[in-house]
């Protein structure tokens, strides 16, 4: 997750990183009338960085609204991420031979340890 944090200078890398971010919040705001979740938006501070030794992509949220504390917003959460992330990671893949991104993870910031839990992960797979 440290070195996620880091920014990046590989041009598909952030490509990458601003269209899942924005595909996480069009996947999750496309859902809200069916969960009565409230929309989210840039305010929400959820940012994606990329490991490359473990070859995944990161994604956090410092939540600054406590829009995701129950354990049913996090679960739409991951779901989000999963679905989101996975279909951008692997359009760079169809599209890109030396893509190597293939997992995925999500953290949430925790009031209660006052740092990060991570609630979902998983491998894309085309």
């Amino acid at each position: 997750m440290a070195t996620a944090e880091f920014p990046s200078s590989d041009k598909a890398e952030i490509r990458v990183a601003d269209a899942a971010v924005k595909a996480i919040t069009a996947t999750w705001n496309a859902n809200t009338t069916e969960t009565n979740a409230e929309p989210i938006g840039t305010g929400d501070g959820i940012s994606l960085g990329f490991d490359p030794v473990e070859n995944s992509a990161y994604v956090w949220t410092d939540d600054p609204d406590g829009r995701f504390t129950s354990r049913a917003s996090r679960s739409k959460l991951a779901g989000t991420v999963e679905e989101a992330v996975c279909r951008k990671l692997m359009e760079e893949s169809n599209n890109n031979r030396i893509w190597n991104h293939t997992r995925w993870a999500v953290a949430v910031y925790d009031t209660y340890t006052n740092g990060r839990q991570f609630i979902g992960s998983g491998t894309c797979t085309s």
